[in-house]
């Protein structure tokens, strides 16, 4: 394959196993950890340093105003430039020095209602500035900036407020300083909180006739879907599965022959439900995808019960584990070498309880009752994967799952009853529920024998009362005794007088 972009004609790729596509976990990794910003550290000190320098130098101003500096000072008349040389003395922050003198002239040449208004809006200018994110080095001009306008949008003159300039630069220094320890913190929580990139096993990858890009061609590569080479063992490896599976089928088979418990017709419905069963769940898992799981509906407790009812409980257990087998690889999303467990666990469990909860078929409702009873197997498995998935699931899920649980059931259910009569009738098999209508006083021969010999129809019952609970002691079959009771004396209608428990009050024809 020498070019990634390309058209190639295929039905599909679907990955066998579920691996994580690292360099794709990587390039995000390295994405979340660019976007994450510079964090810093702000420093209060700095802040309450500064605010307060301005507001000692404002109180300074009002205390030089207040003062007699002629006392003070021991001078018979004091300049403005008396009153500076006093303020910067009474002012302890030495960097007052390196401000203009035509700062403190203003002040001094303002009002007191001016100097207050300046105090007041320049004091919180930088309280804002200073507590709100703080002051970077590299946003120091565009702080003295804001502050700036923020007093000229006052009612002060503009010309004091320029020439406040210097000390709104004084009172503006960078609190917020770049923390590497922050940053790194931060980095590492962005690391921490990439979901690996998962390729999982069955999703499709690419379709046919879709383009394959270098993104597709890599997940291809890491899920060994190009290595030709290896794509054979799976198919290997299922095919010795389906071969085990059958020689053990066979082997159970020949075993049930030998024991002549194993007749023509009960191999042909064998045959018959088992490509059914089959071509079934193949149907079925067209439809079925990684997120609507069908294979919870397909009714295969199907043919656990017709095979119990028609052939023998031993091989409908036995049957039911191959089933099971091969719906795990009817359902594996058509990737080679990968079996659907869920599937198989789940078919078998709702096998095992059709034969379990069919143990006496007298009635059609003997059929119908086990299909409830499957269907809260079925709802109960089915929960059982949904709690014990990764994916999140809500209540909404949980009844809809579970509806197909109880779908497959009832499903089952109504195919067994439906199906039963054509076996019945087709191959000749006596089954439990063909023995249930032979015994019906309706058949028209017990009917016959009922209404022309009475006494023998009586005598037969009390027979089969007996060789059921006889046959039943020793675990034979008590309701083919039953219905063989009831037929046993049916000579007797041609001359059912010639019989002494027919003769009622007459003389014996003999």
């Amino acid at each position: 394959m020498t070019s990634r972009n390309f058209q190639q004609q295929m039905k599909r790729f679907v990955p066998p196993i579920t691996i994580e596509n690292t360099k794709e976990t990587d390039s995000r990794i390295r994405e979340a950890v660019q976007s994450v910003e510079d964090h810093y550290e702000i420093s209060l000190e700095v802040a309450d340093e500064r605010v307060s320098a301005v507001h000692e130098i404002f109180e300074a101003i009002e205390k030089v105003e207040s003062e007699d500096l002629k006392k003070t000072l021991s001078l018979p008349s004091v300049t403005i430039d008396d009153k500076i040389s006093y303020l910067k003395d009474l002012v302890q922050d030495e960097a007052i020095r390196e401000i203009d003198d035509q700062v403190f002239l203003s002040l001094f040449e303002a009002s007191p209602e001016n100097r207050m208004l300046a105090k007041e809006l320049l004091t919180t200018a930088l309280n804002d500035a200073y507590h709100t994110g703080g002051v970077q080095i590299e946003e120091e001009n565009k702080v003295i900036e804001s502050i700036q306008q923020k007093l000229h949008y006052s009612t002060l003159d503009n010309s004091f407020v320029r020439s406040l300039y210097p000390l709104i630069s004084y009172g503006v220094e960078p609190n917020s300083f770049f923390s590497a320890d922050k940053t790194n913190e931060a980095q590492q929580r962005a690391r921490e909180n990439v979901e690996p990139v998962m390729i999982r096993a069955g999703e499709i990858i690419v379709e046919e006739g879709k383009l394959i890009t270098n993104e597709i061609y890599e997940e291809l590569k890491i899920t060994g879907l190009l290595n030709e080479e290896r794509n054979i063992f799976p198919l290997i490896g299922l095919s010795l599965l389906l071969l085990l599976l059958a020689s053990m089928m066979f082997l159970e088979m020949w075993h049930a022959k030998k024991k002549k418990a194993l007749k023509l017709s009960s191999l042909i419905a064998i045959i018959i439900i088992s490509i059914f069963i089959a071509s079934l769940m193949k149907v079925v898992s067209f439809y079925t995808t990684t997120v609507n799981p069908l294979y919870f509906v397909a009714p295969i407790a199907v043919a656990s019960m017709l095979l119990k009812i028609l052939v023998s409980e031993r091989l409908a257990i036995v049957f039911s584990i191959f089933y099971a087998m091969v719906g795990s690889v009817i359902f594996n999303a058509n990737i080679p070498g990968l079996l659907n467990m869920e599937a198989g666990v789940y078919f078998l469990v709702t096998q095992l309880a059709s034969i379990y909860f069919l143990a006496n078929v007298k009635d059609k409702m003997a059929i119908l009752k086990a299909g409830i009873s499957i269907s809260l197997y079925n709802i109960v498995t089915v929960s059982l994967f949904l709690l014990l998935s990764f994916e999140k699931y809500d209540w909404l899920d949980y009844l809809m799952f579970s509806g197909y649980g109880f779908l497959s059931a009832m499903f089952s259910t109504v195919l067994t009853i439906g199906m039963l009569p054509f076996f019945e009738s087709g191959l000749g098999i006596i089954s439990d529920s063909k023995l249930l209508s032979l015994s019906s006083p309706n058949q028209p021969l017990l009917r016959k024998l009922l209404i022309e010999a009475p006494g023998t129809y009586h005598h037969s019952i009390m027979v089969a009362n007996l060789s059921e609970a006889a046959c039943e002691a020793i675990g034979a079959n008590g309701l083919l005794a039953r219905v063989g009771a009831y037929y046993h004396d049916l000579g007797k209608t041609v001359r059912p007088h010639y019989f002494i428990e027919n003769q009622m009050g007459m003389k014996n024809p003999p």
